[in-house]
């Protein structure tokens, strides 16, 4: 392999013997100096036509630890470790208390200085912030970090005090009219005045609490969505739908005057059909002579009103028709996965036509309770 991505990577023993490091001193000098391991594009490529799991390196990062100084101080470290274990396995106390004295050390000064240096460059001259909060008085609330902003605003020139029961040195409190500036850190408030999204009635001291909207559940096309949640959703809109209660009371009203015309309404039924009968009579009185009229007239043709097509219900009725169309011409597997998806989305309805009629029920089982209850002296 001559070139391609098989010559940009060495793997980590080769590096290993190359740079002649333990692993753990490879390691070590990896993390000092950044260095990471790559993933190929091209895994097998790169392992020469092989599958096995090994780790890359890039082979300039390999040769630019070459010139690292720390690898001879590596070199001469674990040179140091065979001379002294030799020397304790002879018993030569004087060469180990030798060895000792000379054991090699390295600086990590020059790492440091490169990673510094670039953040040093970007290092502002601070003389002209020194006076950016000169004439400025700060007042920090009990729940921010005091220490922190208290040294930041001192260092731009600025005055800041606290609560006298939290910290000594306070110096002014919070009713010091020269306070240009309060850090809090609470939830911010918009408007001074904050309004009630929903109505209070339903949660006054002995009201039944009105049921509890899960904030986790997401309805969607199709599902089942109680009043409650619809109303909520015309709260947010910005919509004002009334409450569920007064709607209840109304139909309540309604049902109680619809009771009390059923008495008068048999009366006036009976009235209506006795006038009906004497129409219908007078009617077959009226129209017996010209029966034999209209048969002797002869037909003729009568300028007709054009009626106008309602073009919603001519493109409702292509697009089922195209649709009809695409469902035929359907390969059999795409018909079956259709067939399903549309068999999940009928019974998605049903379930929530439902719930649609147990909530129907329900409340008006609620309602026939309270009209009896309001019944009972």
């Amino acid at each position: 392999y001559e070139r391609g991505s098989a010559t940009n990577y060495i793997t980590r023993n080769k590096a290993r013997k190359k740079l002649q490091l333990s692993l753990a001193d490879f390691r070590r000098l990896c993390i000092l100096k950044g260095i990471y391991p790559h993933e190929p594009k091209h895994k097998k490529k790169v392992n020469k036509g092989s599958t096995a799991a090994r780790t890359f390196y890039l082979i300039k990062d390999i040769r630019f630890l070459l010139h690292e100084p720390i690898v001879n101080k590596f070199r001469e470290y674990k040179v140091f470790v065979r001379k002294l274990r030799k020397a304790y396995g002879k018993s030569e106390w004087n060469t180990v208390e030798r060895l000792k004295d000379n054991k090699p050390n390295y600086k990590l000064d020059h790492i440091k200085l490169a990673s510094l240096s670039a953040s040093l460059a970007r290092v502002v001259v601070p003389e002209k912030h020194k006076k950016l909060f000169e004439g400025l008085k700060f007042f920090l609330n009990r729940e921010v970090p005091r220490e922190a902003l208290a040294f930041v605003i001192r260092s731009f020139g600025g005055n800041v005090s606290w609560d006298k029961s939290l910290c000594i040195g306070a110096t002014y409190d919070v009713t010091d009219s020269g306070i240009t500036h309060q850090i809090v850190d609470r939830p911010g408030q918009q408007t001074p005045v904050i309004g009630r999204c929903s109505g209070v009635s339903d949660y006054f001291p002995g009201v039944q609490l009105p049921p509890h909207l899960s904030p986790f559940v997401s309805e969607k096309e199709g599902d089942y969505m109680p009043p409650e949640k619809l109303q909520l959703l015309a709260l947010q809109r910005g919509e004002h739908p009334g409450n569920l209660n007064e709607s209840e009371e109304e139909d309540e009203e309604e049902d109680d005057e619809g009771d009390g015309d059923k008495e008068g309404g048999k009366e006036e039924e009976e009235e209506e059909d006795k006038e009906a009968g004497s129409e219908r009579e007078e009617e077959a009185r009226l129209t017996a002579p010209e029966e034999p009229r209209m048969e002797q007239k002869k037909p003729r043709v009568m300028a007709g009103t054009v009626k106008l097509e309602d073009k919603q219900r001519l493109a409702q009725e292509e697009e089922s028709e195209a649709k009809r169309l695409a469902i035929m011409m359907m390969k059999k597997r795409e018909k079956y996965l259709y067939n399903k998806i549309m068999f999940g989305k009928r019974r998605k309805i049903r379930e929530a036509n439902k719930l649609v009629e147990k909530r129907k029920a329900h409340d008006e089982a609620a309602r026939s309770e309270k009209k009896a209850k309001k019944a009972r002296p």
